[in-house]
């Protein structure tokens, strides 16, 4: 018996809590508002209740056939019961969608700035700042790299000197154990000024000539057309890069003199050019 009690109270739920059958009741309830009104009168008997329910729903019907359906007792408040459950959820969705186009709208306007003549002012200053701090800093480089030829140059110098002297030394001398040591010395200082030297050589290029290879990908880019103009977005996405690192290799090329960059009114940014130095690096490197 107690198993019947809870599973006639289980169906009734599931009945019960159809999203359908609860709008049904409460528009019901609604547009049948007179009818709890009276049903609900203390000072009315019961047959003037019946007298006054009769009366209310005399005339509230609908004849199709043989068939007379009420019209606030059944008809009204299911047709609005499958609008809410059916029709209402589409309609929500639509103005929510409309929302978020709104809110993204608003997103787009409050991110664009445009910089006042006193920011583009102060931008630049620091622009160039920057652009004489770089100059400074390959002027210290070019010293650096003058001096070290110069140390080459008196390293090339001196092996010179030695191997002058192993040819008097052979001339002169008649100790083969001498020569043979002097020569060896003489060998031994030839074979580390030459690994000096080669040393020497690669850090020059190093710092001279070799660029990274992001540097290099863009000189490539501009060697398909010299006459380019670029942004600092579009290298982004060639170089896959974030805009800070990107702007960087960008500055490093234009403080190596191979590309240059001027501020662009209608683009309301830099924009970058390769230069004659930039092209004679694209021919010299083969980049093109």
């Amino acid at each position: 018996m107690k198993d019947m009690i809870n599973s006639f109270k289980a169906n009734l739920y599931e009945r019960t809590t159809s999203p359908l059958l609860g709008s049904f009741i409460f528009y019901w309830i609604i547009c049948n508002y007179k009818f709890i009104v009276i049903l609900f009168d203390k000072d009315l008997t019961s047959e003037n209740k019946f007298v006054a329910i009769d009366n209310l729903y005399k005339t509230d019907y609908i004849s199709i056939s043989i068939l007379n359906i009420p019209i606030n007792g059944l008809l009204l408040p299911l047709l609005i019961a499958l609008a809410y459950v059916l029709v209402l959820p589409f309609i929500s969705k639509f103005i929510h969608k409309a929302w978020i186009w709104h809110q993204n709208e608003l997103k787009k306007i409050s991110n664009g700035k445009v910089l006042t003549e006193k920011e583009f002012g102060e931008l630049q200053q620091k622009y160039f700042e920057l652009e004489l701090s770089f100059s400074k800093t390959f002027s210290e480089k070019d010293k650096e790299i003058t001096q070290l030829r110069k140390f080459l140059d008196e390293k090339e110098h001196l092996l010179l000197e030695s191997l002058n002297k192993i040819d008097e030394y052979k001339k002169d001398t008649k100790n083969t154990e001498e020569l043979i040591q002097e020569n060896q010395k003489l060998q031994n200082n030839l074979k580390t000024f030459s690994e000096h030297n080669t040393l020497l050589k690669k850090e020059l290029d190093k710092t001279y000539r070799n660029s990274s290879d992001e540097e290099r990908l863009i000189m490539k880019d501009f060697a398909s057309n010299h006459k380019k103009e670029t942004t600092l977005e579009e290298i982004s996405k060639l170089l896959n890069l974030p805009e800070l690192k990107a702007d960087y290799i960008l500055k490093n090329l234009i403080a190596k003199r191979l590309l240059t960059n001027e501020y662009s009114p209608n683009k309301q940014q830099y924009i970058y050019k390769v230069n004659d130095e930039g092209k004679k690096y694209i021919v010299e490197n083969g980049l093109i």
